[in-house]
């Protein structure tokens, strides 16, 4: 089959093709006439990708990987052991995300998500908690605080500057 019509027939570009054979992925049966040509093996290689890239499950060397090692003598059992494994890690991953965007959901407590001491946990859980954390306030909470960038001094701390401006305009300091 012509590259033109295996495209049409997949419901690609002749592009993609192309691009899948400067990959190394597949590669034409023969040339004829300066055109690319594709024989069942090839077709049925090009299935297998597009199967497995519309998935979503793995990437184009993945792919690669696995049809290259589904060879007679390739190691094609312990190259899928090993992406099943990083799919379990991804799906509990998303499973721990499904479970706190749906307690989010519920949660009666708060006004907005910002507000969510769940929220600000799993944040600062998945991403490491910085040094001098105490000044990091919620985007919502500054907001009605009135904090913003101006409010803070060199140092990071927003009370010295809200501060200065009651002395300022000659506020009692309470604090």
């Amino acid at each position: 089959m012509p590259i033109d019509a295996v495209a049409r027939q997949f419901g690609v570009r002749a592009s993609t093709l192309r691009y899948y054979e400067s990959r190394g992925l597949i590669a034409p049966a023969s040339q004829h006439g300066g055109r690319r040509w594709y024989g069942p093996s090839e077709v049925r290689r090009l299935a297998i990708i597009l199967f497995w890239q519309r998935s979503g499950l793995f990437s184009l060397d993945a792919i690669g990987e696995i049809l290259d090692r589904s060879q007679p003598g390739g190691q094609w059992r312990e190259t899928v052991r090993t992406h099943v494994k990083e799919l379990q890690q991804r799906i509990e991953h998303l499973r721990r995300a499904e479970a706190f965007v749906s307690q989010s959901l519920e949660c009666a407590h708060h006004e907005c998500l910002d507000d969510c001491p769940d929220y600000e946990a799993l944040i600062w859980q998945s991403v490491g908690r910085p040094q001098a954390s105490e000044d990091i306030v919620p985007m919502s909470r500054a907001v009605r605080v009135g904090l913003n960038s101006q409010d803070r001094d060199p140092t990071g701390s927003a009370h010295s500057r809200a501060t200065s401006r009651k002395d300022a305009a000659g506020e009692p300091d309470h604090g």
